[in-house]
């Protein structure tokens, strides 16, 4: 069984809750996903980058990784050992368990319409890491011993280029201190780009951030396992100029398919556990049809064919709101936690231009493009590629199959299900009555 739940109290879903060991000792219900740790523990590069779509799972699977291989004083044995990470291979990763210094960093929900008072927040939650890891390892004495960057200067200063390579120094003094290599884990990095990008401070969200993860994530000797997550990787020539050396596992890349949202044989599990088992193909039918994955299929000039080996899964947020409900009829969550804007004002001002696609998808149609998985912000509302690549790893398109062109790749793209279609059909509504709201103000 994939799915845990507490034989002593009543059903609970974890609703809004992505902290691991809360989850677990608040008798939660829990989706097993713990087989995440054992695939970064054996990934050959250190480094590595995971990108999904709001709702799958990111922040639950960073703090899991977290609770497992942090070093800690208190044994989280009980939170664990029930998972499939205690046993796989006949328990061999249970000599991770809680064996390693770890820096955690969010970057979730900074979405300030300045610089400044962006990095007011920035620099706050790296100063309450500073003081989490010293009150572990007593950071700020053993600084100053080392004769790296003095800790206890950087809770004085409010300038971002002291804090610039501190990913890098804290690898190196957890380092000196433990004697351990470093896991270094660094969730939502791309909302506050995406904010920067909208709101004009681009150049010093950037100017901050490539030094910074570089400092921890490039040629750094200190580094055991390193995962930044996000929905979208930025490109190459901006935020990741440094970074050259990672591995990058986007939803079109078959690593990690099933860590992140809800497999079928999940579903059907859940469904069996609330006496749903009839509901399995309206839930497919509104919560379904994401495709994470690109295993190779055999190619041929002008070959169209199905990506046989895709992995189809679900949106995990829609599925535990809709069982929590206890409604028989589905409804669509996903609209009320995932940020419509970005979509809302790209559809906005491309719709004479892709009007015709979209009506097109709205008729249950694919059409195909090439995939851009390294984006550049700014560049989105010029390069069609770019436009439907973001709705792609945003979650509101899905791939349904590929052909492939000579050494080119195209994609063929539809809306994934019910849910999203209903989030495309509240846009143009609006969009449909400021049309006509304009009309009357010009007649």
């Amino acid at each position: 069984m994939s799915v845990l739940v507490s034989q002593n109290s009543r059903l609970r879903f974890p609703i809004g809750i992505s902290d691991y060991q809360q989850l677990r000792e608040g008798n939660y219900l829990f989706v097993d996903k713990t087989a995440f740790i054992a695939r970064v523990v054996e990934a050959s590069n250190p480094a590595l980058f995971i990108s999904r779509p709001k709702g799958f799972g990111k922040t639950l699977n960073m703090s899991m990784l977290k609770c497992f291989l942090e070093k800690n004083e208190n044994d989280l044995t009980g939170i664990f050992e029930d998972t499939a990470i205690w046993t796989i291979e006949n328990g061999a990763y249970q000599k991770h368990f809680q064996q390693y210094p770890v820096v955690s960093l969010t970057f979730k929900d900074i979405k300030s319409a300045s610089w400044e008072d962006a990095w007011i927040i920035i620099k706050d939650r790296i100063l309450t890491e500073l003081k989490r890891l010293d009150e572990k390892y007593d950071l700020l004495n053993f600084s100053s011993q080392y004769r790296v960057r003095n800790f206890i200067t950087l809770f004085e200063k409010n300038n971002p280029a002291y804090f610039k390579e501190i990913l890098g120094d804290l690898a190196f003094i957890l380092h000196r201190i433990t004697g351990k290599e470093v896991i270094i884990l660094i969730d939502e990095y791309d909302i506050l780009l995406r904010t920067a990008n909208k709101n004009d401070y681009w150049q010093e969200a950037v100017t901050f951030f490539e030094p910074f993860l570089s400092s921890g994530f490039k040629d750094q000797e200190f580094l055991s396992k390193g995962v930044i997550t996000g929905i979208i990787k930025v490109a190459t020539e901006s935020i990741f100029s440094g970074l050259n050396n990672l591995d990058v596992c986007t939803i079109l890349s078959y690593e990690f398919y099933s860590n992140f949202g809800f497999t079928e044989e999940e579903v059907k599990e859940l469904l069996q556990l609330t006496n749903k088992t009839e509901q399995l193909s309206v839930i497919k039918e509104w919560y379904g049809g994401y495709q994470f994955g690109d295993r190779d299929v055999v190619i041929n000039k002008n070959l169209f064919s199905e990506m046989k080996n895709m992995a189809t899964l679900y949106n995990p947020w829609s599925i535990l709101k809709h069982l929590e409900s206890g409604k028989k009829t589905p409804q669509p969550y996903w609209l009320n936690v995932n940020s419509n804007s970005l979509i809302r004002e790209l559809l906005r001002e491309k719709f004479s231009e892709y009007g015709d696609t979209i009506s097109s998808l709205l008729q249950n149609e694919c059409f195909s493009t090439q995939i851009n998985q390294n984006l550049e912000l700014q560049d989105i509302k010029r390069f069609p590629n770019a436009f439907w690549s973001l709705f792609l790893f945003f979650g509101y398109l899905a791939v349904k199959k590929t052909e492939y062109r000579g050494y080119r790749t195209f994609y063929h793209l539809r809306i994934p299900n019910k849910e999203v279609h209903e989030v495309y059909v509240a846009i143009f509504e609006e969009l449909f009555f400021e049309y006509y709201e304009n009309m009357d103000a010009v007649l």
